[in-house]
Parts: structure tokens; C-alpha cells; sequence
């Protein structure tokens, strides 16, 4: 089943040694159908490794749809996906020390 890909772009703003500093992620909403099969609600929160953002759970390849993206996954069985870029990868800037 593909999944409208539209992942929605969030911030939270976070003090790390009295500084401030963004933390940003994308959120991939649930299939509704699905949603309402499960007893209660159901998100994952992922966070990559290494150098890679939040794509790493919401790949895209092109002529492939879903097959390779975790969040369309989870969003087809109606699981929701808050992909979280780490600090000083993607667009979670840290520049402290």
C-alpha cells in the first residue's frame, strides 16, 4: 500500500549546557484506516546513526514507492514516525561544546 509521503518538519528547542540549540525531526502520520484497526495509538521515534539524517527512515528510491522506507512501513499498518535528526547531522545544528 503506498503511503501520501509528506513527512511534516518539527523543531524543539532544547538548552544543552545552558545553551540553546534546535533539535529537528520529521513526523509521518499514520495510515487512518489502519490507525483505527489498532487498540490505541502507536509512534515510533527514530533516531539514525553515523552521519546519515532522518532519511534514513523515510528513504525514497526513485521507481521502487515504499519498498525501501521504514515509516511508509509502520504508516501502512497504521504506526506513526517522528524521525529525528541527531545534533550536527541533517538540520539539528549543535555548535557547542
Amino acid at each position: 500500500m503506498a503511503v501520501d509521503f509528506n513527512p511534516v518538519r518539527v523543531e524543539f528547542p532544547v538548552t544543552v549546557h545552558g545553551r540553546p540549540h534546535l533539535l529537528v525531526a520529521r513526523i509521518v502520520l499514520p495510515e487512518p484506516e489502519a490507525a483505527s484497526r489498532l487498540s490505541r495509538p502507536g509512534w515510533f521515534f527514530c533516531m539514525h546513526g553515523a552521519t546519515v539524517d532522518w532519511r534514513y527512515w523515510c528513504t525514497r528510491v526513485e521507481g521502487y514507492g515504499d519498498d525501501y522506507d521504514s515509516s511508509a512501513f509502520f504508516a501502512g499498518r497504521g504506526f506513526g514516525t517522528v524521525a529525528i535528526d541527531v545534533f550536527t547531522v541533517g538540520e539539528s545544528a549543535y555548535d557547542g561544546d
